[in-house]
């Protein structure tokens, strides 16, 4: 078994938060992890924890990754936690990745939000990278809440002490809960 730390910090343009994850990996492709951070939505939340499951394995020549995540807000005044299923197919070179809701604590009617993505990771030498995401957000129940986001970072190997890597994201988001405005991403993952 293997056990990937991360370490994530944000600091954003006009707002900030300190994510952290630790994500454990079986030899058959299995893995399961936790994702915590800090956040600023306007509702008071607190933090946002994610818990996911999942198995990595190839279809033939195609790399596949496919599992749940339970989105949790603890802290939040409203009922806000959502459970999603994914898929993720593709080499790191180029990945497509599609995400449906499949269950959200408030909302009695259509909770099936869809999330598609391209994005890719690109060796530009021995010890950098550079990796990319275009993605695309639909609200089934708001058209208004629908957007689309873009992602870029450069990474750095450090070899026995994991990766660390600086990037720049954004969404045309028009609601306070996304923040529709750039942010830097700072990030340090290692494996053991």
């Amino acid at each position: 078994m293997k056990t990937q730390y991360s370490l994530f910090i944000l600091p954003a343009l006009f707002i900030s938060a300190v994510p952290a994850g630790l994500e454990s990996q079986h030899s058959s492709g299995g893995y399961a992890g936790a994702w915590f951070s800090t956040i600023d939505d306007g509702d008071d939340a607190g933090y946002e924890m994610d818990l996911t499951a999942g198995h990595r394995f190839q279809a033939g020549p195609l790399p596949v990754d496919a599992g749940l995540i339970y989105y949790a807000y603890p802290l939040a005044e409203q009922s806000s936690d959502v459970g999603e299923g994914f898929i993720t197919l593709g080499p790191d070179l180029l990945q497509i990745r599609y995400a449906v809701t499949l269950w959200k604590e408030n909302h009695d009617g259509d909770t099936h939000d869809q999330y598609v993505a391209l994005g890719g990771d690109y060796p530009l030498s021995d010890d950098y990278g550079v990796s990319w995401t275009v993605g695309h957000v639909e609200d089934a129940t708001d058209q208004d809440g629908s957007y689309q986001h873009v992602a870029l970072a450069l990474s750095r190997d450090l070899i026995d002490r994991g990766a660390l890597s600086l990037g720049v994201e954004s969404n045309n988001a028009d609601d306070d809960r996304h923040r529709n405005r750039p942010r830097l991403v700072l990030s340090w993952q290692w494996s053991l």
